[in-house]
């Protein structure tokens, strides 16, 4: 690349202003801030396809983005678990205002320094991010690196269809020790987007589900029947209504928008 080139032929020369010629150039290579229609700004990577659809519909899931939206306030605490890069996060940040706190959760780092930088373009500094996965158990696991054109998709349940060869070791945490750890005693809304997982991340808080107020996780299409019936179940059973994103009642085998469930206890 051209760019290439003029790197290397400028450190091989001395002369007044090399320096900023070559910071400028370097930066070039940086992905710019791009403003979305909802006021946030976000650095987009257009090898990613997902982030492509971000910079050019404004958000790759709009009805549960305004749910999230609704849903959250200022002082509330809201966990994003399989956050990409931000989007979600940084929505929840916004709705819950200087008092309350995201904690955005996401294994591969490559997502977690955007979900990061994406942070910090909007001076939303009470979002904590967690390179980490969340399961129901405190451990440490080994993922594989993703392909750079899609890093949504990696999956602990099942080899991921951008799998590579190579392997990063990172901590997996339950979502009880995590709300320990912030000290966090009532959670607004946990959405969960983990390809799979969904159940053990559920699991994995333990009593303090009784502290969730709504969930809204994904329900793939190819998912397994049997382990999205108990999952179902187990929220029903504590007391959770099922929804759609729109605020449908909703039942396995019905259509779903976004492919997202939104569980919520009213009583809470």
């Amino acid at each position: 690349m051209l760019r290439h080139k003029l790197l290397r032929v400028l450190y091989a020369l001395k002369f007044r202003g090399r320096d900023r010629l070559i910071g400028g150039i370097a930066r070039s290579f940086i992905s710019p801030y791009v403003e979305l229609d909802d006021g946030l700004r976000m650095e987009l990577d257009c090898a990613e396809w997902i982030q492509i659809e971000i910079l050019v519909k404004g958000a790759t899931e709009p009805l549960t983005l305004n749910l999230m939206s609704q849903l959250l306030v200022d002082g509330d605490t809201c966990i994003d678990v399989g956050a990409h890069v931000g989007h979600h996060a940084l929505i929840a940040a916004k709705a819950c205002g200087k008092n309350g706190k995201v904690l955005a959760v996401d294994p591969q780092p490559y997502n977690a320094d955007r979900i990061a930088r994406n942070a910090q373009c909007n001076a939303l500094t009470n979002i904590e991010v967690l390179c980490a996965a969340a399961g129901n158990e405190d451990s440490c696991i080994k993922i594989n690196l993703q392909s750079a054109t899609d890093r949504a998709r990696l999956s602990l349940a099942a080899p991921g269809p951008n799998d590579l060869g190579v392997m990063i070791e990172v901590p997996m945490w339950r979502l009880d020790t995590l709300l320990a750890r912030s000290k966090s005693p009532h959670v607004k809304l946990v959405k969960i987007d983990v390809e799979g997982l969904e159940l053990e991340v559920i699991e994995g808080l333990g009593d303090r589900l009784l502290d969730c107020e709504n969930l809204i996780f994904e329900v793939l299409d190819a998912s397994d029947s049997e382990k999205t019936k108990l999952l179902i179940s187990v929220l029903v059973d504590q007391g959770f209504q099922i929804r759609d994103v729109e605020g449908q009642n909703w039942r396995i085998g019905q259509p779903l928008r976004e492919r997202n469930v939104w569980a919520h206890r009213p009583e809470l």
